[in-house]
């Protein structure tokens, strides 16, 4: 089995950084074990001053905050072999997926997810000649890093979600999307099939998701399913603990809250009565929702605490439109803030634009991009990830780029990463946004490493970057 060597830090040429590496090759776990029932039952009559030392500072992002203790796992890492569990300090707990190696051209396949203070990583192989043939091995962690529990099965598992009082919900059979096994924080078990739950758990049994196409909630303890009162499939958003949806008022639209406990609702004030043409919710965020429809394809951004809304009309700056691909296809978006995000162009290059619809401003974010063809973007936390493509990568070329090209422009089929807060900018090779992995608060990045070898931890406010030496890793920050 390779070994997991030192994390390198890229400013050093030569050396390891402080990255402690544990591996943990024959730790063995029970279902469920058992605490001790005195676990110091001789303490030490002249204890050391300090026997657990805090955690030494940050190894990489050293402007992040990650939920929990110091000390706490933040972050997993992985490849075909092991699991790494990595804290902020750099320390480094390796556990193998398997207890009896897999053989050598075995398919391999991990899932991670995390909640409760729980770590679940499930591990499966299968055979070159029949990949649905699986083996599994489902280990639970706690935030340290120790494994606390374990499952091993001859079907498919994956954990879905992780609830917060510990159960874990996992998909038992990825042919059938409605067959679920569901291990409770004491070890006991259920299952349920007939349903299948995203977002996050409720707690208490409550799961949110959908059945025969209906949205809803459902209980894994009682089997009991609400279904939502959206008015039909694809009009209703996650939003909070449960969805978010328009239904017509008597002089205005209504924004609809539906949670467990019932539903609240807002009427939008400025948009006008009920219109023949649908009005859709396009996105939503914090405090902002953007609607679009109407007679005129028209959009307006809702606030979602007074009620209030205003059109998002207002023209680009001189020399500036939209980034209209040749089929007149245009997307506008919703940062977490509620600023409209605008991607626009001149006559050379198209730049990513930040859009407040009440003081009618647009903000140019990010470098221009020469002869892009479509602009891709996700945020977290006020970190802007944004993919452009080669002009030429669409079904509707834009085939009229002319004009000057200004300094400091960048090659389209590249991607940038920016953060307007801080002023931080970095560009990478191509990557679309959901093939990176940002952090909860968007402060660090998982990127490729220098001339696209292996991975590196970038910190998006400060630039520093820790690299990974395995080639091949997948990222899953903690929650």
């Amino acid at each position: 089995m390779r070994r997991f060597g030192c994390l390198l830090l890229v400013s050093l040429l030569a050396g390891c950084s402080n990255v402690e590496v544990r591996p943990q090759p024959d730790s063995e776990t029970t279902p469920d074990p058992q605490p001790d029932p005195d676990p110091n039952p001789n303490p030490d009559p002249d204890p050391d001053p300090d026997p657990d030392p805090d955690p030494g500072p940050a190894a990489f992002c050293a402007s992040s905050t990650f939920p929990g203790e110091a000390g706490d796992v933040v972050l997993a890492t992985w490849d075909d072999e092991a699991v790494r569990l990595m804290s902020h300090d750099g320390t480094v707990i390796q556990h193998p997926f398997f207890a009896d190696e897999p053989p050598a051209d075995a398919l391999r396949f991990v899932t991670i997810e995390s909640g409760a203070g729980l770590i679940v990583v499930a591990a499966r192989w299968a055979p070159q000649d029949d990949i649905f043939d699986r083996t599994a091995r489902v280990v639970w962690y706690d935030k340290k890093g120790a494994a606390v529990a374990a499952m091993d099965t001859d079907v498919e598992l994956a954990p879905v979600v992780v609830t917060p009082d510990g159960a874990t919900v996992l998909l038992r059979n990825q042919l059938n999307n409605a067959d679920y096994l569901v291990r409770r924080a004491d070890g006991s078990t259920t299952s349920f099939t007939g349903f299948d739950p995203y977002g996050g758990a409720l707690g208490g049994g409550w799961l949110r998701g959908y059945a025969d196409s209906e949205d809803g909630f459902f209980n894994y303890e009682t089997l009991e399913f609400r279904a939502s009162a959206n008015p039909g499939p694809g009009s209703a958003r996650q939003f909070e603990n449960g969805y978010a949806y328009l239904l017509s008022g008597p002089s205005s639209p209504v924004f609809v809250r539906e949670t467990l406990d019932g539903s609240t609702s807002l009427p939008l004030v400025g948009i006008g009565p009920t219109m023949d043409a649908p009005l859709w919710l396009w996105s939503t965020a914090q405090a902002h929702a953007l609607l679009e429809g109407g007679p005129d394809n028209d959009i307006w951004r809702a606030d979602l605490t007074t009620g209030s809304t205003v059109p998002v009309d207002a023209a680009l700056p001189a020399g500036l439109q939209e980034l209209d691909d040749s089929c007149s296809l245009s997307h506008r978006g919703m940062a977490s803030d509620g600023l409209v995000t605008v991607a626009a162009r001149d006559g050379g290059t198209a730049r990513l634009m930040l859009h407040d619809p009440i003081s009618a401003s647009f903000t140019p974010i990010g470098q221009p991009v020469i002869s892009a063809g479509t602009f891709d973007v996700i945020e977290a936390a006020g970190t802007f990830i944004l993919y452009a493509s080669d002009g030429w990568d669409t079904f509707c070329p834009i085939v009229d780029w002319e004009g000057p090209i200004p300094e400091g422009s960048i090659e389209s089929n590249t991607t940038q990463i920016l953060r307007p807060s801080t002023g931080s900018a970095h560009v990478i090779e191509a990557l679309y946004p959901w093939a990176l992995a940002p952090s909860a608060d968007g402060t660090c990045i998982a990127v490729p490493g220098p001339d696209g070898m292996g991975w590196s931890l970038l910190d998006v406010v400060g630039g520093e970057t820790l690299a990974l030496e395995k080639d091949e890793t997948a990222f899953y920050w903690v929650k």
